[in-house]
């Protein structure tokens, strides 16, 4: 099935000429596990319990890939979505650190999914730079990358002549120093999530796209009925990953996840200015440029009031856009003349604390979660996946997720 001219224009859908093919008619009557949502942590948790035996059924409301996951900018960088310090302040040394390997490994595990699975997805391996914007963010890179240096976590701290490594035009200005992560790496989104449905797929997966969910019902058995526009399915467990629409079908996350759109551009191909991935102002602007020299940049919610909070439609807002559009162009003036190919939006779901709720739903252990990625779900999907696809096979997960609980305390 071809892409729908409304999603045809998406940056990283561009190279997918077709859709996932799913399974015609209804869904079926019963299934081991129910997975909602066909982004990054549904196809994952597809593909761990497939490698496990465990053929789910996969329902997503449209196409596979065509939200939050085909709509970002295409990072996995491991990191707590917050300053280090800022982190270790909030959870001690300890559980900032736990917080911080748990990405890392989910780093890797997405690595060794696009190298075993031989996935073709414009890997880049460019390392990521944090820049300071301001004297006080500097301070707090710098407090940042002399504890992560402690720990052992393979960071750099850059001052500003050595920030031109990483450039190919001069340092502008606005920079005071960085830290640069070597571990960051740059993927097209879609393609590796495509891919990894469709693995899961050939090992026995079913998948329903364009497939709404509309309630979810306790049997007496403890089993859950998933009613859907093409059906009903009784489910021995269902799996909620659905970021930020997960309030929509658990109340329990009104208050614990919010809708916040995110804006992103792709240029045209430009001249060699980046040699990095890269972010800012407390990570309010991040950007690439990949190979083919398209420079991809997101962010800009500062310049309007509401911060683009609380908003399921996926509109450009197109106050955030010029901003977006000014900050490139006067910060590196080497790009003032060049083009905008595309402008899209993308829903992302915040959690309360900035961290994800991977897990069981209190008092509910057949209906797990995995959401609540704040704009950082590029490191968690694979991890997330794997520690949700084990809760249900085995009962417990390789890692941790105690600190990812959903009924943890929220500060």
């Amino acid at each position: 099935m071809a892409l729908p001219l409304a999603l045809a224009d998406l940056h990283w859908l561009r190279a997918e000429t077709e859709q996932i093919a799913g399974d015609d008619g209804p869904v079926p009557a019963r299934a081991d596990v129910v997975i909602v949502g066909g982004g990054y942590v549904g196809g994952a948790t597809a593909f761990w319990l497939a490698r496990r035996g465990v053929a789910a059924v996969l329902v997503e409301r449209r196409g596979i890939s065509t939200g939050a996951t085909g709509r970002n900018a295409g990072f996995i960088a491991p990191g707590l979505g917050m300053a280090f310090a800022e982190a270790a302040a909030r959870y001690g040394a300890g559980g900032a650190l736990e917080r911080l390997a748990f990405t890392r490994l989910g780093r890797d595990l997405a690595l060794r999914l696009i190298e075993e699975l031989a996935i073709e997805c414009a890997l880049e391996a460019q390392g990521g730079l944090t820049l300071a914007a301001s004297a006080e963010e500097w301070a707090g890179l710098r407090a940042s990358g002399e504890a992560l240096r402690a720990a052992g976590a393979p960071v750099e701290i850059l001052g500003r002549e050595e920030i031109a490594q990483h450039l190919h035009v001069p340092v502008p200005d606005l920079f005071h120093g960085a830290l640069y992560n070597p571990e960051t790496l740059l993927v097209n989104p879609a393609l590796l999530n495509n891919a990894v449905v469709r693995a899961a797929q050939g090992l026995g997966a079913r998948v329903y796209p364009h497939t709404d969910v509309l309630s979810l019902a306790e049997e007496p058995d403890g089993r859950i009925t998933v009613e859907t526009s093409r059906g009903e399915v009784s489910a021995g467990h269902v799996v909620l990953a659905t970021n930020a629409w997960t309030p929509l079908l658990a109340g329990y996350f009104k208050d614990r996840i919010a809708p916040v759109r995110g804006q992103i551009f792709a240029t045209e191909p430009a001249p060699p200015v980046f040699r990095r991935a890269m972010s800012t102002n407390y990570g309010y602007e991040y950007w690439s440029q990949r190979a083919d020299g398209a420079i991809v940049l997101g962010g800009g919610r500062w310049s309007v009031p509401d911060r683009d909070e609380g908003y399921y439609a996926e509109e450009i807002n197109p106050a955030v856009q010029e901003a977006l559009h000014r900050f490139l162009t006067a910060t590196f003036p080497a790009l003032a003349g060049v083009r905008v190919a595309r402008r899209w939006s993308g829903i992302m779901g915040f959690s309360r604390d900035g961290y994800p709720f991977i897990g069981p739903m209190p008092g509910r252990p057949r209906l797990l979660v995995a959401a609540g990625y704040t704009g950082h779900g590029g490191p968690y999907f694979a991890i997330a996946g794997k520690c949700i696809a084990e809760l249900i096979v085995e009962g417990r997960s390789e890692v941790s997720i105690e600190s990812y609980a959903l009924d943890r305390e929220l500060n």
